[in-house]
């Protein structure tokens, strides 16, 4: 039985044509992708798309660390205190309000497009952090804004619309909080966890889960690790802050400079550099 199987597999691959394989060049293979594009924008009746060389003429980027908006003929642009770090790669989008000694981290970005987004002093938002808030007022006593208070840590990679943290609160990464969700002094959301709309964590309590439910009560020591937290992220933020602006002239700050000097900051658009300006909020 077994021979007879494996004769007759030998017949069947036997009979199997050979395959003629042909290595193609970089160039061909550019060239073929390029016509299958022309091919499917023709077909979807789309211009032929502008080669890169000729889109991107200049050399420096466009991301700016704040953006002004204009609503109903006023300008909003963020207030940061001299005192926060806000780095380079973050984006601080209209009505945006950064306390004291906060810092918002590499790739965050805040946008205040129709509300206020306000973080507290000493409050820390981490790396690819997005904070938003709602297009208009949820209810009578929400008006969509985010409002963060002090000494509060919201770990990286973090999503907030139209919410609320009081005081000394601990976000762990990955986190989610929807419109009208609220937590309340010194209390924590677990890492990956989902607060849903409306949910309010009391004071003294960890919720944890999609959606978010009640763990355990808080010891002493995640009180005291909330607040200790807080002020890590403003030493290393003091770090940063060093290094990037006082850098001795190496840095970002000196190609704008540059720029200024050739007559050219028009054509790729004013950087403002640093984000801080010479303030300090109360």
């Amino acid at each position: 039985m077994l021979a007879r199987s494996a004769s007759t597999a030998r017949v069947v691959l036997g009979r199997c044509p050979q395959v003629q394989v042909r290595c193609i060049s970089a160039e061909e293979l550019r060239a073929k992708e390029a016509a299958k594009l022309s091919r499917d924008m023709a077909r979807f009746g789309l211009p032929d798309p502008v080669p890169a060389e000729q889109r991107y003429k200049d050399t420096h980027g466009k991301q700016r660390q704040i953006v002004p908006l204009r609503e109903r003929g006023a300008r909003f642009r963020a207030e940061v205190a001299a005192s926060a770090f806000v780095a380079p790669c973050a984006t601080l989008v209209g009505r945006v309000e950064v306390w004291d000694n906060a810092s918002v981290w590499y790739g965050a970005t805040v946008k205040g497009d129709a509300q206020l987004v306000r973080i507290g002093a000493y409050t820390n938002v981490q790396d690819k952090t997005v904070i938003g808030e709602a297009c208009g007022a949820l209810d009578d006593q929400h008006d969509g804004s985010t409002v963060i208070g002090h000494y509060v840590t919201i770990g990286h990679k973090c999503v907030l619309r139209a919410c609320t943290i009081e005081d000394e609160c601990l976000v762990g990464m990955g986190s989610v909080l929807e419109e009208g969700s609220y937590m309340e002094h010194q209390s924590m959301l677990g890492a990956g966890s989902t607060l849903a709309a409306g949910a309010r964590v009391p004071s003294g309590e960890l919720w944890v889960g999609t959606p978010a439910a009640f763990s355990r009560n808080l010891t002493d020591d995640d009180k005291r690790m909330i607040r200790r937290s807080s002020q890590l992220y403003h030493e290393t933020a003091e770090e940063h802050k060093l290094a990037i602006f006082d850098s001795g002239g190496a840095g970002p700050q000196t190609a704008h400079w540059e720029l200024e000097a050739r007559g050219t900051q028009e054509q790729v658009g004013a950087v403002e550099w640093p984000a801080c300006p010479p303030t300090k909020m109360t």
